[in-house]
């Protein structure tokens, strides 16, 4: 499998088209990654999104290590889906992720925070690899929610802020989540679902979380 095989299909669930292609920007190498990691605080993880901003400009890398890169293309994900593949599919996604939801904002001139990547890409997860399991097994896992959104360990090296970034982003996606399966994916209203989906994917930031407040309560 192919990173731009996950961009396109996030591209088709939210019908948009950012005009770029993943691979282009993917880098494998681990030195690399670190010389271009810019952050206070960077930290040795599998995954990271790399952004460096001068004016109007932006240079943007999607860092996966080579190990996750070879195992996708040796277990293609998107054809069989399983224990043995899914931490890496899963990796894999949140990059992709990151990457699309930063491209069509800033496509749109529209500002976004870390916290606001971190709460799609949670969504992106689980909506995707429920998506797969259902076409592949005829039904979504019952541990595939508290494997997303309950069984998470957060790194000892986070400090305050970015511990509560990601903590605050899986409270509010868990949540929202849970929801979408009750009303949309247990009763198979796929319609239904990818329309509020794409809703969902337009909203800003704080009208996301006004969005999962009221769909919650409903």
């Amino acid at each position: 499998m192919q990173l731009r095989h996950l961009q396109s299909l996030l591209e088709q669930l939210y019908e948009i088209d950012i005009g770029l292609d993943v691979e282009d920007f993917l880098i494998t190498d681990q030195r690399l990654a670190a010389l271009l990691d810019r952050s206070p605080r960077p930290r040795d993880i599998p995954e990271k999104l790399l952004i460096e901003q001068s004016g109007e400009d932006i240079d943007v890398s999607l860092y996966l290590h080579q190990v996750i890169v070879e195992r996708l293309r040796a277990q293609n994900p998107l054809h069989s889906l399983h224990r043995g593949n899914l931490n890496e599919f899963l990796t894999a996604l949140e990059g992709v992720s990151h990457f699309v939801y930063l491209a069509w904002n800033l496509g749109h001139d529209r500002p976004i925070s870390q916290l606001e990547m971190e709460l799609q890409a949670e969504v992106d997860k689980y909506c995707l690899a429920a998506a797969l399991f259902a076409r592949q097994l005829g039904g979504i896992p019952d541990e595939l929610h508290p494997l997303l959104f309950e069984r998470v360990r957060y790194s000892p090296e986070l400090d305050r802020s970015e511990h509560q970034r990601y903590s605050t982003a899986n409270h509010h996606a868990k949540r929202y989540c849970r929801s979408l399966y009750e009303r949309f994916l247990r009763p198979c209203r796929g319609q239904r679902l990818t329309r509020e989906l794409r809703h969902f994917y337009r909203l800003w930031h704080r009208h996301k979380i006004e969005r999962i407040e009221a769909f919650c309560a409903a």
